[in-house]
């Protein structure tokens, strides 16, 4: 049987905190992988799941155990994480609105037809996409407050502008023009509000406050579409 050579990180900090302990394990046989597993998993007290690591010829090359933790109060404690989900909510909400009422404008104003009316979303898309790679860089010269702070004040102007439209202003200029800065402003919001919602997070809480992240994601557009849904209704 081939000799698979498995690099291993595991998650204990070091004794002086310098990082974290890396081992070299090489695997000739399906005990001892169960071996291993026991040997990096028997001390978590909670659920945990697996990141493997595979190289071009689908051999592995590194197994990370991940926490996945409990929600607790720590979680959403630090002012920076819960101000992180409480804006995630609501910025989530208004964006699921803004893409729900959009399409219906397009084709009672405009006479889009329902195709039409979602490429009318291209200039939004496409610069939310161009913007979105550029946020790391970003973030190293301004930092993450700023850009949030930017992106929701852009993504709001875009929407004002939006709200104003009517046929005889057209398509550019009342629908493609406030897209172009709610895309600069997604772009800009949706990285740094996820690393606001995981900041400072302890190793065993870190798999929590992921959850926590895209729980407030989907809650924020599921309530606040219910909302607009139920108005448009009545």
């Amino acid at each position: 049987m081939n000799k698979i050579e498995l690099s291993c990180v595991r998650l204990d900090r070091l004794p002086d905190d310098s990082g974290y302990r890396l081992e070299r394990y090489t695997l000739t046989s399906l005990v001892e992988a169960q071996k291993l597993g026991h040997q990096l998993l028997d001390h978590y007290d909670r659920e945990i799941f697996m990141v493997i690591g595979l190289d071009c010829h689908q051999k592995i090359t590194v197994v990370n155990p991940v926490v996945i933790g409990n929600i607790n109060f720590a979680v959403i404690s630090l002012r920076e994480r819960l101000g992180g989900y409480i804006a995630r909510f609501f910025y989530l909400g208004a964006m699921m609105s803004m893409w729900f009422l959009t399409p219906q404008i397009m084709q009672t104003q405009l006479h889009f037809t329902p195709l039409q009316a979602g490429l009318g979303f291209f200039p939004l898309t496409i610069v939310s996409f161009i913007v979105a790679v550029q946020v790391a860089k970003l973030t190293d010269r301004f930092g993450n407050t700023k850009l949030l702070i930017v992106g929701i004040i852009l993504t709001v102007i875009g929407m004002f502008a939006i709200s104003f439209f009517s046929a005889q202003v057209g398509y550019t200029v009342g629908i493609a023009l406030p897209m172009i800065l709610m895309g600069i402003g997604q772009g800009l919001t949706l990285s740094p509000l996820t690393v606001a919602g995981v900041a400072n997070t302890l190793l065993e809480d870190s798999g929590a406050a992921s959850g926590v992240v895209n729980m407030v994601h989907q809650i924020g557009g599921s309530v606040c579409m219910g909302y607009i849904s139920s108005l448009c209704a009545s």
